[in-house]
């Protein structure tokens, strides 16, 4: 633990511990206790991906602070309601040296997020969180937002560089995949509709894990979302379709019995249970309209992003072994597929009357 770098930080120094927390896999976070017995987490921000650390924090300040603002009004307590960051001595949140880019927030304390598999009711709180933050966050304009990862979700040019890989072959893999290859470019029209539909752009969070909702530890009530590194503008349909993609297929993201894989459509409906009343109130008909469309293109996109990894040589994402991104690439094949098969289904729970009361 560098006090070096703490000690730019309204800390008390020295130490009283540190712990170091495993569940993230981006960036390096520590839970820390300073002299006087407080808590905050201290991370170190991995600048390979986040390579605009102060576009991402100005995203963070500018989110963190609407949502504090709302819940004080509103009478909550706005410490609880989102993360606070601490300002370093050069008066953002942000301290930057020769080894890195640091910050430090506050601990939110008596809470739990959800770890492990999800469940139906784990699900629709999540959901409920998720459609929260984009509801609260729907009159903040979103471009007063950077761009931190640009083109995040956007599927033609992830088509096009997914092509241009196929079409080269660099590590000599197509062969090996070729009929996941074959299936993905069968779909490329129908991945490529929503792209075409004109839609608002939000504020949205872009990575919604169960495990980025905080919620507190008796009580079980969602309280704030958590990992704001990928906050900027966005789609409203791609904020539900990241969880459902996440939490409702039958297997794990790398499960070598990739043929399990499916869509839940208890744990889907469960989402939807939470998010679309969260969101009731500022959903526009044509997001509606795209619900469904937006999961299948998320599961779509995801698919040719670890297929197209898998055909580089495995450039991005970390593999355990040479097959685990086209084990990742099938098991979203199979979870595309069963929607695909239960597109009606899906459309039926995303519309349901009772949840946009």
């Amino acid at each position: 633990m560098d006090e070096k770098v703490l000690s730019q930080f309204p800390i008390a120094l020295p130490l009283r511990d540190v712990k170091a927390l495993t569940n993230g896999i981006i960036n390096t976070t520590d839970l820390i206790t300073d002299s006087n017995g407080e808590r905050y987490i201290f991370q170190r921000i991995n600048t390979n991906i986040f390579s605009n650390t102060e576009g991402m924090m100005k995203n963070i300040d500018i989110v963190t602070t609407h949502i504090r603002e709302k819940a004080a009004k509103a009478g909550k307590d706005p410490e609880r309601a989102t993360l606070h960051f601490l300002p370093s001595s050069n008066g953002t949140l942000l301290y930057k040296n020769e080894n890195g880019a640091y910050r430090v927030s506050k601990f939110i304390a008596n809470t739990i997020s959800f770890e492990g598999k999800a469940t139906p009711k784990s699900l629709e709180m999540a959901g409920l969180s998720f459609g929260s933050f984009i509801r609260d966050l729907s009159d903040l304009d979103a471009s007063l937002l950077t761009e931190t990862l640009p083109n995040f979700h956007n599927t033609p040019m992830r088509i096009e560089h997914f092509m241009q890989t196929v079409k080269a072959d660099p590590v000599n893999r197509v062969s090996s995949a070729k009929e996941d290859v074959d299936y993905l470019v069968s779909l490329i029209e129908e991945a490529s509709k929503l792209s075409k539909i004109k839609l608002p752009l939000r504020v949205t969070h872009n990575d919604t894990k169960t495990s980025n909702v905080l919620v507190d530890k008796d009580t079980l009530e969602p309280l704030a979302v958590i990992d704001l590194d990928t906050v900027m503008p966005g789609l409203l349909c791609h904020d539900f379709a990241d969880s459902i993609r996440y939490s409702a297929n039958y297997v794990a993201e790398d499960e070598k019995e990739y043929s399990g894989a499916g869509l839940d459509l208890e744990m889907y409906k469960a989402y939807a249970k939470g998010f679309i009343p969260a969101v009731s109130s500022i959903i526009t008909d044509e997001e509606i309209d795209t619900l469904v469309q937006g999961v299948i293109t998320i599961v779509y996109e995801q698919a040719i992003r670890f297929l197209d990894d898998y055909l580089s040589g495995d450039v991005y994402y970390h593999t355990q072994y040479p097959e685990h991104n086209l084990i990742r690439t099938r098991t979203q094949i199979g979870l595309l597929k069963d929607m695909i098969k239960k597109r009606s289904e899906m459309e039926e729970i995303a519309r349901d009357p009772k949840l946009y009361k």
